[in-house]
């Protein structure tokens, strides 16, 4: 990775340098450790801005996962948005929003059975991808099965899984650019409506003016 690779070439780069102050510096054991300090100071510093959530990508792709799915279902959902997409029931709850009976049919957990089944929850995620294939998701923003399913195995990596969840932001954003332009839309067509409605008032009510005047201009 380029991260490996920049860790390599700064510990290249310290050697030759290291080497190099040996025949030129008196003081070649203090500035081996002055410089062996600084590359150990840069790998933290790098390491620290990894770990931190403003500059985490993955991180900022779960915040904004978050805000999207809560603010229109207003819901709560825990922290651990992969585990709460999971089953499918949010996402396909989302999508019957954006869009009204896109998924007829959700399983969705009991009291009697509080978790579902692997089979259902595959099924739900089918259908949601299903749906959102249909409304107009394209193929490159379209998130897979195994990106919502799979994700959870300990054993895979953490590549695939920000992958995974990176296809999953695309289609949710994507899905409600889809519900912001079908609202701005039907908005439009309310004032057209409204405007058309106006229009043919005024028209109807001109005729009836110019007939009235006309009654009383010939027979009064």
């Amino acid at each position: 990775s380029d991260l490996q690779y920049n860790n390599f070439e700064e510990n290249r780069l310290t050697t030759l340098r290291y080497f190099d102050a040996r025949e030129t510096n008196p003081n070649r054991t203090a500035m081996g450790f002055h410089l062996q300090s600084r590359v150990s100071s840069l790998k933290n510093d790098q390491q620290s801005s990894l770990d931190d959530p403003e500059y985490n990508p993955a991180f900022t792709i779960r915040r904004h996962l978050l805000h999207i799915i809560e603010e229109r279902l207003k819901v709560t959902l825990p922290d651990d948005i992969s585990y709460a997409l999971s089953d499918g029931v949010v996402l396909c709850h989302f999508i019957n929003q954006i869009r009204p009976r896109s998924v007829q049919s959700i399983h969705v957990p009991s009291q009697a059975v509080p978790k579902l089944s692997l089979a259902k929850c595959r099924r739900n995620v089918e259908n949601f991808i299903e749906a959102s294939r249909r409304i107009g998701i394209p193929e490159p923003c379209l998130v897979k099965l195994t990106d919502i399913i799979v994700p959870f195995d300990r054993s895979n990596s953490n590549e695939l899984q920000q992958h995974g969840l990176f296809r999953l932001f695309l289609t949710i954003n994507y899905l409600k650019l889809i519900a912001l332009n079908t609202q701005e839309l039907c908005e439009n067509n309310l004032c057209s409506s409204i405007d058309k409605t106006i229009a043919n008032f005024l028209l109807v009510f001109l005729a009836l003016s110019i007939f009235l005047l006309t009654y009383y201009h010939y027979y009064l």
